[in-house]
């Protein structure tokens, strides 16, 4: 029977797959030995089922050797496959007969199909499953019956029926059934493997760690298990550690140690801080991971410890260092605050909560639209965002809330950006100073300086309408004294207008001072540079000064650098007022020694340098404390006697204030006693590159000008300011009319066409503003010139109606100022020879040239000038007071216009234009010529008594 055989090598491979599984376990480690002894194994399996075949006919054997070699050539890989195959092939052909062909056939096939399969099988995973082995087993047997044509005779087709349905179905099932048992035991090798690896892995990771590792027994705290860490932390060997409980290292109580095991074990806490004790007896903090494992189906606990002592250490450090800043950041008076990337406030100290009136619990975690109105949370917000986007500070932002009394605050905030450690923004704090004060103080220090503005504006305009209000009377008192001086001959009368004229000229001299201090001040008082020689400016003061000096017996000297510029672009009347008021006080307040003035100039480039200018002196000293105050406005040195130097304290404050804005300065430097030096530096003075054409032709024949018959109207509600120019105008051969205020001057240009109009312009009813607008409105008037003579030298430069006006005049004005200004509206009349001859330069008088009637009174003019005038020219010549070599002249003009003696009138002209130029140098030369002019008049007296 057929199926004896089969069943009996079903069984042989069995016994195969369960020896196979043994040889898998011992030789798994080395792949190489497995494959040789899984192929030698193998081979003898199929030997043993040949030695079991069922014989068919003479010398051909029917076995399960395919089934053998294919799936030990499956599992087992080429060399398994070649080695089997070898030992099987050898076996049949030693036992040889007329299948051997077949035998080998089918051998070498078995083997080749199993290893084909085993590469598929490492490539594709189905090549693993159940059908991919029973097809595997299908192919071989296929091959097995088809290899039945080698058979010799007709055993082929004898043999086929009886072995198809075996071949084809029992042997494929066995290839099946022994694949199967194959995968199984190699799943379950592979399970072990990875078993065992994973195991060791445990151990070696429990061991190895740096981390202390321990396994305990949560009923009783035994320590079970510990790593080396463990050995290396408590200081104990393992040993010692696996006889000890947890009571023993851990501070807890028994009864709270199992407590905390108990809580472990099921599960409901895995974390724990303790105390252990270690060998030494040194405590430690310690953080406790721990949880249930199973070990041998029985609960432990796996325990990971860490020692967290430095962290402890600085956590309670920290903890310091928060408490200290949180102290410090409460005891600040500035409200402190930080927030996150979604503007919530996480921390504020005290004064922030003070500020919003809340609790802490009420803040934190809030954003400012929860805290301020919508308005005041949009704009701190958007602070905020900048803050955050840009990562850059806002530094000293006023903020402005209402605190929770209702009260307006201030706050001058600052907020830096908080980042990470890779530099990100992660939040911001801000500091916000309180400056509600601050702001008060500023509010009501605007409120000061604008209440101080409008007291400067109010002091101005008082200045104005006080110049307005002293000029209009001192115009008259000036203007008819000087007429009067020239026309009356009592010696007593005349002294009395000189001290009329030279008080009036003092009083016009401090009212220039205030004036002059009131335009620097309101800043409208502008400078005109022009080509000016220092040098020659110097000599002027010496000259003028010089009689004052020798009088006191002081040395005046100066000093000139040797490239010191002949011109340099200066205010020439601004630069002298500075240095007559500088010189003037030297001179005042210096008894002995000496006055020295200095002048340095140093270039920066071809057309540009600095100007030093030093006035030194050796008086009276100031003391280091009055510095600042002698130049204040009206003060004077502490303790300075007015009555013995006197002055109004302002030269000083104009000089100081006139040098400002010239943009430079003055220094001082001085000891009480020892004198004082005045220097002052000008650092960017310009060199004129066109030197000036200088002439002093025009005021004196302006003093004499004739017109040829014109009217002018006077406007002006003054009537002593109205009979003075009648007076002058007249003697220029002008006639005039008046009106007293603009009404009136309408309605007499409505009956009578001037030819000029000088008009004031502060009256009452219509001024002088709305009288010009009318005039120039009116096709009729608007091309008749309309002079401005006001008192009120602060012209508002704004008003669109000054620019109406053809010329201004400021009061007192003198009659060559006057008819200069005439001169450039009206016709001036042809002047006669002998006048023209008098105005430019007269020659000495002979008698045939007068008229009788001067010829007569010129021994009485001679008695005149050697009685009265010589002696007063001996007193004058050498002491340089100009008010007193003018008022010489002025009486000495009026004399010789009494004797009508034209050469006389001429000289005394020339004497007053060279003082109104203040050409000091002609001046002392045309003065110490009066000898000779009464040695000329006395000559033509003689010539005329030879002829009698």
């Amino acid at each position: 029977m057929i199926l004896l055989p089969f069943i009996h090598n079903l069984t042989l491979l069995i016994s195969l797959a369960v020896i196979y599984s043994l040889m898998l376990r011992y030789l798994e480690q080395n792949p190489a030995w497995l494959q040789l002894w899984s192929g030698i194994f193998f081979g003898s399996m199929a030997i043993v089922g040949m030695m079991s075949s069922f014989e068919l006919s003479e010398g051909i054997i029917f076995d399960g050797r395919t089934v053998i070699l294919s799936v030990g050539a499956l599992f087992g890989g080429p060399l398994t496959a070649l080695l089997s195959m070898l030992i099987a092939a050898a076996y049949r052909i030693y036992v040889g007969g007329a299948g051997l062909t077949m035998g080998l056939l089918t051998i070498f096939t078995a083997c080749a199909l199993g290893t084909l399969h085993h590469f598929l099988r490492k490539q594709h995973r189905i090549a693993s499953s159940p059908l991919a082995f029973l097809l595997l087993g299908l192919v071989v047997h296929a091959f097995v019956i088809a290899f039945l044509v080698t058979l010799p005779g007709g055993a082929a087709a004898e043999l086929r029926p009886q072995l198809l349905l075996p071949v084809l179905v029992l042997l494929p099932l066995a290839t099946l059934l022994l694949a199967l048992l194959f995968r199984s035991q190699e799943k379950q090798l592979t399970l072990i493997k990875k078993l065992y690896e994973s195991e060791e892995r445990f151990r070696q990771v429990f061991q190895n760690s740096n981390a202390v590792q321990m396994i305990l027994d949560p009923q009783n705290g035994r320590i079970i298990d510990v790593n080396q860490a463990a050995e290396r932390f408590y200081g104990w060997p393992a040993n010692t550690l696996r006889q000890m409980c947890m009571t023993q290292i851990n501070t807890l109580t028994e009864e709270e140690v199992k407590k905390e095991m108990k809580a472990a074990k099921a599960g409901k806490k895995d974390f724990f801080r303790f105390q252990h004790r270690l060998a030494s007896g040194q405590l430690r903090d310690v953080e406790v991971h721990a949880g249930p494992v199973e070990i041998s189906g029985k609960k432990m606990l796996f325990s990971i410890v860490q020692d967290i002592s430095q962290r402890v250490e600085s956590e309670q450090e920290l903890a310091r260092e928060r408490k200290l800043l949180r102290t410090l950041i409460d005891s600040m008076p500035a409200t402190v605050y930080v927030k996150d990337r979604q503007l919530r406030k996480i921390l504020v100290n005290r004064e922030e909560l003070r500020m919003l009136g809340k609790p802490e619990a009420e803040v934190v975690g809030k954003t400012d639209r929860d805290l301020y109105p919508a308005d005041r949370a949009v704009e701190f917000e958007k602070d905020d965002r900048r803050v955050m986007e840009q990562g850059k500070e806002v530094i000293n932002r006023e903020e402005r809330i209402t605190g929770p009394d209702g009260k307006e605050v201030w706050l001058l905030t600052s907020k830096t950006p908080i980042k990470d450690h890779e530099g990100k923004v992660i939040g911001l704090v801000g500091v916000g100073r309180n400056i509600t004060g601050l702001v008060r103080a500023s509010e009501e220090l605007q409120q000061a300086k604008e209440a101080a503005e409008e007291a400067n504006r109010a002091k101005s305009e008082f200045l104005a309408n006080m110049s307005h209000e002293i000029r209009t009377p001192m115009n008259a008192i000036l203007g008819f004294s000087e007429t009067l001086h020239l026309q009356i001959n009592d010696a007593a009368h005349k002294n009395m207008l000189r001290s009329i004229l030279s008080s009036g000229k003092l009083l016009l001299a401090l009212l220039n001072d205030i004036l002059d201090l009131s335009k620097i001040e309101a800043g409208k008082l502008d400078l005109v540079p022009h080509p000016t020689n220092l040098k020659e400016i110097i000599a002027e003061m010496g000259g003028l000064f010089g009689p004052k000096v020798e009088q006191k017996g002081i040395r005046f000297a100066v000093k000139i650098q040797e490239t010191f510029p002949d011109y340099l672009q200066l205010d020439e009347v601004r630069i002298k007022q500075v240095l007559f008021n500088l010189l003037g006080n030297a001179v005042k307040f210096t008894q002995q020694g000496q006055i020295t003035v200095c002048l340095e100039f140093t270039r920066k480039d071809e057309y540009s340098g600095h100007l030093s200018i030093m006035v030194r002196d050796t008086g009276i000293g100031i003391p280091a404390d009055q510095f600042e105050n002698i130049f204040k406005p009206f003060h004077q040195q502490s303790g300075q006697s007015n009555r013995l130097y006197g002055g109004s304290g302002l030269g000083l404050p104009i000089s100081k204030r006139l040098i400002e804005q010239m943009k430079g300065g003055i220094h001082l430097s001085s000891r009480p006693g020892k004198g004082s030096t005045f220097t002052i530096n000008l650092p960017h003075v310009q060199i004129p590159g066109k030197l000036p054409q200088t002439s002093s032709k025009g005021s004196e024949a302006a003093r004499h000008a004739r017109f040829k018959p014109a009217t002018v109207l006077i406007v002006d509600d003054s009537p002593s300011n109205v009979h003075l120019m009648q007076v002058m105008l007249s003697s220029a051969g002008l006639q005039t009319l008046a009106a007293e205020n603009g009404t009136g001057a309408l309605k007499l240009l409505a009956q009578q066409r001037p030819d000029l109009i000088i008009m004031d312009i502060l009256m009452p009813g219509m001024d002088g503003y709305q009288t010009i607008t009318h005039i120039k409105a009116d096709q009729a008037f608007k091309n008749i010139p309309v002079i401005a003579l006001t008192a009120f030298v602060h012209d508002d430069k704004t008003r669109p109606e000054l620019s109406l006006f053809d010329q201004r005049l400021y009061k007192p004005v003198s009659q060559a100022q006057l008819m200069e200004v005439l001169g450039r509206f009206l016709e001036k009349e042809e002047p006669q020879p002998a006048r023209q001859a008098a105005a430019v330069k007269e020659k000495p008088p002979t008698p045939k040239g007068l008229p009788e009637e001067v010829r007569k009174k010129l021994p009485a003019l001679v008695g005149t000038l050697e009685t009265e005038y010589l002696p007063e020219w001996e007193r004058i010549k050498d002491q340089w007071v100009l008010f007193k070599i003018e008022d010489f002249a002025w009486r000495l003009k009026h004399t010789a216009s009494s004797y009508n003696f034209n050469y006389l009138i001429s000289y005394a002209d020339g004497l007053q234009k060279l003082i109104d130029i203040l050409d000091l140098e002609a001046l002392k030369k045309k003065l110490h010529d009066f000898p000779k002019v009464i040695q000329q008049i006395r000559h033509c007296v003689l010539e005329e008594g030879r002829k009698e």
